[in-house]
């Protein structure tokens, strides 16, 4: 869904601040400027969902090369610490997972399907989002099948450069 205002490919992502699991304070502004592309992920963390843990165990998987890339791995739970502490450790990955607590952050991206209290829909629970050191936003979608043999290849060979026919 393309908003108006609402981050997409082309826009900047909007700047948060949010803690992880560890207790550490995140700023994006911050990450960005220590010359770290990210691939931000947003999942619903005021529950369990099995598909959830297993998309943020894939990433994990795939963590070393992305690194190697210059890409770092951010998940965003749309809900209380603990609850993002609890994905954390079922998952098994060691790239920090933010708390949304009050879902803001997951709003300002966009994606309220994810916040607690909304009807469920039929799209995928996750969300993800390519974000280059200079803050622009290069592709975003739902996490319905990610082919991380394709996500690789098009970060290896120069991110938009790939898309041009």
């Amino acid at each position: 869904m393309d908003v108006e205002g609402w981050p997409a490919p082309g826009r900047l992502a909007p700047d948060f601040r949010l803690t992880d699991t560890d207790g550490t304070a995140f700023h994006l502004a911050e990450a960005l400027e220590a010359g770290q592309s990210l691939i931000l992920v947003f999942y619903p963390g005021w529950f369990q969902c099995r598909w959830c843990l297993e998309v943020l165990r894939e990433l994990e998987v795939h963590r070393v090369g992305l690194e190697a890339n210059g890409y770092g791995v951010i998940a965003v739970a749309a809900g209380p610490l603990s609850q993002a502490a609890v994905s954390r450790q079922e998952a098994g990955v060691e790239y920090a997972i933010l708390a949304d607590s009050d879902a803001a952050v997951t709003r300002l991206y966009g994606v309220p399907r994810l916040v607690p209290g909304r009807p469920k829909h039929r799209a995928a629970p996750m969300q993800i989002f390519i974000i280059e050191r200079d803050g622009q936003i290069t592709w975003s979608g739902s996490a319905v099948k990610v082919d991380w043999a394709a996500l690789e290849q098009w970060l290896n060979c120069g991110r938009l450069a790939c898309l041009v026919p």
